[in-house]
């Protein structure tokens, strides 16, 4: 387990995304609910969500999106310290690694705007809640019309676009490295139903979530 946890801060801190999300499963799988492997998984993920933290803000200088990351990285510190089983510890690993990965999103890298990779990364951030442009406006200090035209110019997309965009990746990473249910994972990324969450997903992918994770599993033990 040791090798693998070193393994894991390795590919974080080379921003390998795809080997960070591989090896978070495997060391899910080791998490067990014991008194000594709770306190040394607790120990650990404390480590990993500083790495996480220090890898994503070293790509942004504007102190808002820094004060983001570090309001995030103070969320997961609490759960941990709060956490008692191996159940909760796995959803945090498997949160965490879904929620840094936004760094390697095409539509952060694309924005040149500042206020609109903020207000990309805020999205991303809750895009579990209901997220409503009159909010945005009142939060970013815009109006709402200004901040509507930014959105479309700068990423071409919509703002119900963009909030539909990363929960169904947040689905389909869920899906990808968890066993989580439907229903859990439509609950996880903001859908009002598991039914409309299986529409989204099936529009997007040409597969049901169940027929994904089968199909993802499948490949992976190739």
């Amino acid at each position: 387990m040791i090798i693998l946890e070193h393994n894991l801060i390795r590919a974080v801190r080379d921003k390998n995304q795809e080997e960070s999300i591989k090896l978070a499963g495997l060391l899910a799988k080791n998490i067990k609910d014991t008194p000594k492997c709770i306190r040394r998984s607790k120990v650990f993920l404390s480590e990993l969500n500083g790495i996480f933290y220090w890898n994503s803000v070293k790509y942004f200088s504007d102190s808002k999106t820094i004060a983001n990351y570090l309001s995030v990285r103070r969320k997961y510190a609490k759960k941990l310290n709060r956490t008692t089983n191996s159940g909760d510890l796995i959803h945090i690993l498997n949160e965490m690694v879904t929620f840094y990965s936004v760094t390697e999103d095409h539509l952060i890298n694309a924005s040149t705007s500042p206020l609109i990779k903020n207000l990309i990364i805020y999205i991303h951030n809750n895009c579990d809640q209901n997220i409503l442009l009159d909010d945005l406006s009142k939060n970013f200090n815009i109006s709402r019309s200004y901040l509507s035209y930014l959105i479309r110019s700068e990423t071409r997309k919509s703002l119900p676009d963009i909030i539909l965009y990363f929960r169904l990746k947040k689905a389909k990473q869920y899906l990808e490295k968890t066993n989580y249910s439907v229903n859990e994972i439509s609950n996880l990324c903001g859908f009002k139903s598991p039914s409309y969450f299986c529409k989204l997903f099936k529009n997007k992918y040409s597969l049901s979530p169940k027929q994904y994770h089968i199909q993802y599993q499948n490949q992976k033990s190739k």
